[in-house]
């Protein structure tokens, strides 16, 4: 994973405006393949901006390595909706998106906290 400044040949996907402070850029380019099952390899790379650009950086990439780590090979991930009435909690959650009408968890089953 690299946190140095991108190429041409990088996509980057990039978080930034008014209400998202510090804002970084995750990037991504396709590398080869792999030599025992030919599937395209990849790279990810990340860039933070500001003051703490750095930290920026490597906090994105760090969580890279933890997906790449806990999550990548596992089976996937839950998506479940219910109404914003039902409040069940979900220790395992990774993202919870509390709507008007509905509560939106996502879960990694087998993935370590």
């Amino acid at each position: 994973m690299s946190t140095t400044s991108t190429a041409q040949s990088w996509s980057d996907h990039c978080a930034s405006g008014r209400d998202i402070k510090p804002h970084h850029c995750m990037t991504v380019r396709r590398i080869g393949h792999d030599d025992t099952t030919g599937r395209p390899l990849w790279e990810f790379g990340a860039q933070g901006f500001g003051a703490d650009a750095r930290a920026v950086a490597d906090t994105v990439a760090g969580a890279v390595r933890a997906w790449d780590r806990d999550i990548r090979l596992g089976p996937g991930p839950v998506l479940t909706v219910r109404p914003a009435t039902m409040r069940t909690e979900q220790p395992a959650a990774r993202h919870v998106i509390d709507k008007q009408h509905s509560r939106i968890v996502l879960t990694f089953p087998g993935a370590s906290s």
